[in-house]
C-alpha cells in the first residue's frame, strides 16, 4: 500500500534565512542600553569582543521537507521507496440522469355523437364506444430516436381528463396493461369531467411494440342529458415531468457532447521564470486516465486533447497510446454494475518526456464521444444513479536530473542603524554546516540593493539601485552532493561534508547603511549530481544535517 504526505511548492532561500540570523544577531545588540551599566564602575571603556553563538543544530528529512508544502498537492512513496509527485483529479462525472431527460407526453382520443347514438341517448338509452390504440411515446428530443422497452419511474403524474359538448353523463373505463402500479397493471374508471392525476412513482411503463404503449378503453354515455350529432367528447392522457430510476432498451449511437477541464500541476505555479532558466527531466513520468462507466452501453470518447500548458509553453501530448486514439470503454450486461477501464500515457507511447520537461502547470483536456459505438441493435440499461466517470492521475516520480534550476526570493528590509552604542563592527560571520544526503548540488549569492531595486520576475534580471553582494566573486557552494553508486541510493552513512563561511565585514556594512540598503535579493542554483548528467532518484529516507553558528567582532565604546 503507498503512503502519502501532503506538499506543494515552497521557495527555500537558504542564504537570506541564514544571513536573518546573523543581523538578528546584531539588533540584539542594541537591546543593551546604557541603564544596564553602573555609572560609578567603568567610565569611558573600549572593548573589543568576540561572540561566537552556535544557532541551529538541526537533521532535515523528507517528510519535515514535504511538510512545508500546500497540502492541495501530493507525493506518493511507492513500494521501491522512490518519492513521485503525484495529482489526481475528477475531470467530470456525469449523470445518465442529466443526459437523457424525457418530454411531457400528450395523447387525445376524441368520439363524435352520430345520429343513432344521439337517437338512443335521447331514448334514455346507453351508447358504449370501445377505444383500443397504441399510445406512442414520444422520444425524438433525445436525437439518437432510442427504441425503449421499458421504463421505471421515480417521478412523474399521469393526468386523465374528460371534456365533452353533451350534457349526457360520460364515464370511461381506461386500461393500460403496460403500466404497472404497486405491481398491479393499470385499470380505472374515470367519470364526470375535469382533470384527475395519478402519481407515477414506483410505476413501469413496458412498451409493446416499441415505443408504444397499447391502450384498451371503453367509453360509456347515457342517463338524464341532452346532445346533438355532431357534438364531441375528448379524452386526454398526459404523461407530465416523468423522472426515470431505470431504462432498458437500445438507445442507438446517443451523442455525448463536447466536454473540457484542466487538471492543476501546482509544483511548478510559482515558477515564472522562462523556460530555458534551468532544465528537470524526469525519467518515467505518467499520465493515466482513469473511467468508471455506471452506464450499460458501451462508450468511446472522440476527438481527445491533452495539452500541458506552462507559463511560457503550451505542448499536446500525442503518441501510441490507446487514450489518444478514441478508446472504447466497455460496460457491463449486469443492471446496475460499473466497469473501470485505465489507460496510461507514458514515455513508450507518446511524447511525455518532452511535455514534462517544460515545466507544465496545468493539463487541459477536452474530448467528445458517444454511448454504443458501432453497429446495433443493443441492449442497453441505464439507471437515474448510473454516472460515467473520468479521473485523471499525473504521476512524475523524482526520477531524472536537474540541471541550472534557479529559484529568486527578494525580500524588503530595514536595519540601519544598527545600534548607536556599535562605534565599530568589524566583522560578522556565521558558519554553515552541512552533512548532506541527497544527491544534489546547491550554490546561492546574496544581493543588496536600495528601494529602487528590481528583480524582473520573467527573466530574473536585477535592475536598478544594485549595491553589493555577499560573494563578489559569484555565487558559492553552499552543499555538494555526496557520491551516487550504481544503485543510485546514496549511502546515508556517508553524507556530504561542506562548510560555508559567510564573512560580513565593517565596510560592508558601512556601505549598505551609506547607500541606504531596504532589499536583499537571494538567488540559489540547484543541480542533481554531476551537474544534471546522472540520473538520480529521491528516496524517503534521504536526510540533511545543518549546524548554523554565528560570530560577532566589535568595538563598543560605553560611556558612562
Amino acid at each position: 500500500m503507498n503512503s502519502k504526505v501532503r506538499f506543494g511548492v515552497s521557495r527555500p532561500t537558504w542564504l537570506l534565512a541564514c544571513l536573518g540570523f546573523a543581523l538578528l544577531g546584531l539588533l540584539s545588540l542594541q537591546s543593551c542600553k546604557k541603564e544596564y551599566f553602573q555609572p560609578d564602575r567603568i567610565k569611558d571603556a573600549t572593548w573589543n569582543p568576540e561572540l561566537a553563538v552556535p544557532l541551529i543544530k538541526s537533521t532535515i528529512t523528507v517528510p519535515e521537507v514535504l511538510g512545508r508544502f500546500d497540502d492541495q498537492d501530493v507525493i506518493t512513496i511507492d513500494s521501491t521507496e522512490i518519492l513521485a509527485l503525484y495529482y489526481r483529479d475528477n475531470i467530470f462525472s456525469f449523470s445518465a440522469y442529466s443526459m437523457i431527460v424525457f418530454q411531457d407526453q400528450l395523447d387525445q382520443q376524441s368520439h363524435t355523437l352520430t345520429a343513432p347514438e344521439a337517437t338512443i341517448l335521447l331514448g334514455g338509452g346507453t351508447v358504449t364506444v370501445p377505444i383500443n390504440y397504441n399510445f406512442a411515446f414520444d422520444v425524438s428530443n433525445l436525437g439518437s430516436s432510442p427504441e425503449l422497452t421499458s421504463i421505471s419511474f421515480d417521478g412523474g403524474t399521469m393526468v386523465v381528463d374528460i371534456q365533452k359538448q353533451f350534457s349526457y353523463p360520460a364515464s370511461i373505463q381506461l386500461s393500460i396493461p403496460g403500466l404497472t402500479i404497486n405491481g398491479n397493471p393499470f385499470n380505472q374508471t374515470f367519470s364526470g369531467t375535469g382533470p384527475t392525476t395519478i402519481s407515477l412513482a414506483g410505476a413501469t411503463l413496458t412498451f409493446s411494440p416499441i415505443n408504444q404503449i397499447p391502450v384498451s378503453a371503453t367509453m360509456t354515455i347515457g342517463g338524464s342529458g341532452a346532445g346533438a350529432p355532431g357534438q364531441t367528447i375528448d379524452v386526454t392522457v398526459a404523461l407530465n415531468g416523468l423522472d426515470f430510476e431505470q431504462i432498458l432498451g437500445d438507445l442507438k449511437n446517443f451523442a455525448i457532447p463536447q466536454r473540457s477541464g484542466e487538471v492543476r500541476i501546482r509544483f511548478f505555479e510559482n515558477d515564472t521564470t522562462n523556460s530555458n532558466d534551468g532544465t528537470i527531466t524526469w525519467y518515467d513520468p505518467k499520465v493515466k486516465a482513469i473511467f468508471t462507466n455506471g452506464v450499460g452501453a458501451g462508450v468511446q470518447l472522440n476527438n481527445i486533447v491533452l495539452n500541458f500548458v506552462g507559463p511560457f509553453t503550451s505542448t499536446l501530448l500525442t503518441g501510441s497510446s490507446p487514450l489518444l486514439n478514441n478508446p472504447t470503454l466497455n460496460f457491463s450486461n449486469t443492471i446496475g454494475a460499473s466497469v473501470v477501464d485505465s489507460f496510461t500515457v507514458d514515455r513508450l507511447n507518446s511524447n511525455i518526456l518532452t511535455v514534462a520537461a517544460q515545466k507544465p502547470t496545468k493539463l487541459l483536456y477536452a474530448y467528445n464521444g458517444q454511448l454504443n459505438p458501432g453497429t446495433g441493435p443493443f441492449n442497453n440499461w441505464i439507471q437515474d444513479t448510473s454516472r460515467v466517470r473520468l479521473d485523471m492521475e499525473v504521476f512524475l516520480p523524482f526520477d531524472g536530473t536537474a540541471e541550472n534550476f534557479r529559484r529568486t526570493s527578494t525580500s524588503d528590509i530595514d536595519i540601519f542603524p544598527i545600534s548607536e552604542d556599535i562605534e565599530e563592527i568589524e566583522q560578522v560571520m556565521f558558519r554553515l554546516t552541512i552533512d548532506n544526503g541527497f544527491p544534489a548540488d546547491a550554490h546561492a549569492q546574496v544581493y543588496f540593493g536600495d528601494s529602487t531595486l528590481v528583480v524582473d520576475s520573467i527573466t530574473g534580471a536585477i535592475t536598478g539601485g544594485l549595491i553589493d553582494s555577499i560573494f563578489p566573486n559569484g555565487q558559492a557552494v553552499v552543499f555538494a552532493s555526496p557520491d551516487v553508486p550504481a544503485s543510485g541510493i546514496v549511502d546515508q552513512n556517508n553524507k556530504k561534508h561542506s562548510v560555508l563561511d559567510i564573512t560580513v565585514d565593517r565596510a560592508l556594512l558601512q556601505k549598505l547603511e551609506t547607500l541606504g540598503m531596504r532589499k536583499i535579493v537571494a538567488r540559489g542554483w540547484i543541480d542533481s549530481y554531476q551537474l544534471g548528467t546522472r540520473e538520480v532518484k529521491i528516496y524517503k529516507e534521504y536526510e540533511m544535517d545543518l549546524y548554523l553558528g554565528v560570530m560577532v567582532k566589535a568595538k563598543v565604546k560605553v560611556q558612562l
